[in-house]
C-alpha cells in the first residue's frame, strides 16, 4: 500500500471531529434549536520536502524531551518543597530551555508544552479528589512525541498550500476547509481558525485544525422520530415512525485485515531491535492499522449523518461502553464495532442539526419488551440477533428490529425525561460491573468453571426499573409484508 493509496483510503468525513465535550442532552437538543457557534475539526495530510520533514521530526523529538524535563523538574520540585510548580514557573523554565536551544523551534509550541504539563497535574489532582485511582503524569517514550502546536496567528492556508512557522510553505490534501467559517479576530491568518497541531501518523505528517463555524442550514427531517438499537453483528438497527426498518451492517474491518496483520507482526518479531528493517516493518503495520481505522470512521460517519438528517427525535440506548469493555469475551468485538464513537457522533451531530436525543438507560429491557403489545418476555435475553416471538400476542420479528421499535415507542412516551421514564431525569448512570477475571492461583479454581458476569452487569438485563407493560395505546404499525425485507446499508441485499 503506497502513501497515495493510504491517503485515498482516508474517509471524506473524517475531518468532522466534533466538539471534545458534548453534553448528553444539551440545551440545543432539548429545545430543538441549533447552536450559534460550532467547533469543527479538520484533519489533512501534509506533503513536506525532505528538509522540512527532517526539521519537523527534530522539533517533535525536542518537544518530547522538553516534556520529560519539565515533568522531572516538577517531581523534584514537589519532593523538595511539598508543592507543584506554578504556571509562571513552568513558563520560565520553558523560556530558558527555548533560549538555550537557540530559538530554532516555534515559541507557541514550546510554551504549549508547559501548559499541557500543568493540565496533566491538574487532572491528576482532580482524580484524587474524586476518589479515582490516578497516577502522576507519565514520561513520553521515544517514538511518541506530543505533537507540534500551531497558533492561529502564524498558521496560514492559501489554496492547496499551508504555511507552518519555522518550516515554511508545503502542500496539503484532504478535502476542503469547512463552510460558514466565522471571521473572528483581525490577527488570525486564516478565517475562522483557532489552532492546529502537526503529528506523525504511520509515516505521514498530519495537520489537525479547529475552526469556528456558524450554524448549519435548515433541513426538514423525513421522519418525526427514530429508534436506534446498537449491536455487534449489526452496527445499528433503525426503525422510524413511518414503519421503515434500516439495518447498518458491521463490516468487521479488523477481522478482514487480521490475517495480514498477523503476518506483519511476525515480520516485526523476526527483525533485530533498533534496526532499519524493524522500523520499516513497524511502519507497514501502522499503515494497516490506519487503514482499518479510516474504514471504521468512514462507515460510522455515514451512518450517523444519515440518522441525524432523517429524523427530528432520536431515541438510542446509552450503553456503558467502558464497563462493557471489561468483559474479555466482548472487548475485541466492541472495539472493532466502534459503538462509543457512534454514540459520540450522534450526540454532537444532533446538537448541530437541532435534533432531540433521548438516551434510554440500560434498565429498560428493550430486547425483552414486545413492541406490539408491551408484554415483557423474560426468556429473551442476551446480545445476539435471533428471532423474537412474543408469548402473549404472538408477534414474530428479529430481536434487533423489536428492540428498535421498543426504543422508538419508549422515546415517544418519555421524551424530555432523559430516557429514564417519568420520574427520573439526567444522564443515565449504570452500575460498574465487578468482573471476575482469571485467578493467579490456578489450584483454587474449579475445573471447567467459566467466569460469569454478576447480576449488576449492564450486559445482563436488569429486572428493576423497566415497566413490564409499556402500554398498547402507543402501538407502532407493524411492518407491511408488501414492502419486503428490511433494507441493508453497507452490503448488498441478501437473496
Amino acid at each position: 500500500m503506497t502513501p497515495d493509496d493510504s491517503a485515498r483510503a482516508a474517509p471524506a468525513e473524517d475531518r468532522l471531529l466534533g466538539q471534545r465535550e458534548t453534553p448528553t442532552t444539551s440545551a440545543a437538543g432539548a429545545t430543538g434549536t441549533k447552536p450559534s457557534l460550532r467547533h469543527v475539526g479538520v484533519r489533512v495530510r501534509l506533503y513536506p520536502n525532505r528538509t522540512q520533514a527532517e526539521a519537523m521530526e527534530q522539533c517533535a523529538e525536542a518537544l518530547r524531551s522538553l516534556w520529560n524535563l519539565l515533568l522531572a523538574h516538577g517531581i523534584r520540585h514537589h519532593e523538595e518543597r511539598g508543592k507543584v510548580m506554578t504556571a509562571k514557573e513552568r513558563e520560565v523554565f520553558a523560556g530558558q530551555w527555548n533560549r538555550a536551544t537557540g530559538r530554532i523551534y516555534p515559541s507557541n509550541a514550546v510554551y504549549r508544552i508547559a501548559r499541557e504539563v500543568g493540565d496533566a497535574y491538574r487532572h491528576w489532582h482532580l482524580g484524587l479528589e474524586a476518589g479515582r485511582k490516578a497516577g502522576l503524569p507519565a514520561f513520553k517514550k521515544r517514538g511518541n512525541p506530543p505533537g507540534i502546536y500551531m497558533h492561529n496567528e502564524v498558521l496560514r492556508f492559501d489554496g492547496s498550500r499551508v504555511r507552518l512557522p519555522r518550516f515554511g510553505w508545503m502542500r496539503w490534501r484532504g478535502g476542503s476547509l469547512p463552510s460558514c467559517r466565522l471571521p473572528g479576530g483581525k490577527r488570525r491568518a486564516t478565517r475562522g481558525l483557532l489552532s492546529g497541531r502537526v503529528r506523525m501518523d504511520a509515516g505521514c505528517w498530519m495537520l489537525s485544525c479547529v475552526f469556528e463555524c456558524g450554524p448549519l442550514a435548515e433541513a426538514v427531517p423525513a421522519a418525526d422520530a427514530v429508534g436506534v438499537a446498537l449491536g455487534i453483528n449489526d452496527l445499528a438497527t433503525i426503525c422510524d415512525s413511518r414503519g421503515q426498518v434500516t439495518v447498518v451492517r458491521s463490516e468487521k474491518w479488523l477481522g478482514r485485515a487480521e490475517k495480514r496483520l498477523k503476518r506483519l507482526q511476525r515480520s516485526v518479531a523476526r527483525c533485530k531491535r533498533d534496526s532499519n528493517r524493524r522500523a520499516k516493518a513497524k511502519r507497514s503495520m501502522a499503515v494497516l492499522h490506519r487503514r482499518v481505522r479510516h474504514q471504521r470512521l468512514d462507515a460510522i460517519h455515514k451512518a450517523t449523518t444519515a440518522i441525524v438528517e432523517a429524523a427530528g427525535h432520536i431515541t438510542i440506548e446509552a450503553l456503558p461502553i467502558r464497563e462493557m469493555m471489561g468483559d474479555p469475551r466482548l472487548a475485541k468485538a466492541l472495539a472493532n464495532s466502534g459503538l462509543g464513537e457512534f454514540l459520540r457522533q450522534i450526540r454532537y451531530k444532533a446538537e448541530w442539526h437541532g435534533r432531540t436525543v433521548t438516551e434510554v438507560s440500560t434498565s429498560f429491557a428493550r430486547s425483552q419488551v414486545c413492541s406490539s403489545c408491551g408484554h415483557r418476555n423474560e426468556d429473551m435475553r442476551g446480545l445476539g440477533n435471533r428471532p423474537f416471538a412474543c408469548a402473549k400476542c404472538g408477534y414474530n420479528t428479529g430481536s434487533a428490529v423489536n428492540a428498535a421499535q421498543s426504543l422508538l415507542r419508549y422515546g415517544a412516551r418519555y421524551a424530555g425525561t432523559g430516557g429514564h421514564g417519568p420520574e427520573r431525569t439526567g444522564r443515565p448512570q449504570s452500575p460498574k460491573p465487578r468482573l471476575r477475571g482469571r485467578s493467579r492461583n490456578r489450584e483454587s479454581r474449579r475445573p471447567g468453571r467459566r467466569t460469569r458476569m454478576p447480576e449488576s452487569s449492564p450486559l445482563q438485563s436488569s429486572r428493576q426499573g423497566a415497566p413490564k407493560d409499556v402500554g398498547s395505546r402507543d402501538r407502532l404499525p407493524k411492518p407491511d409484508p408488501a414492502q419486503g425485507p428490511p433494507r441493508l446499508v453497507g452490503c448488498p441485499t441478501e437473496t
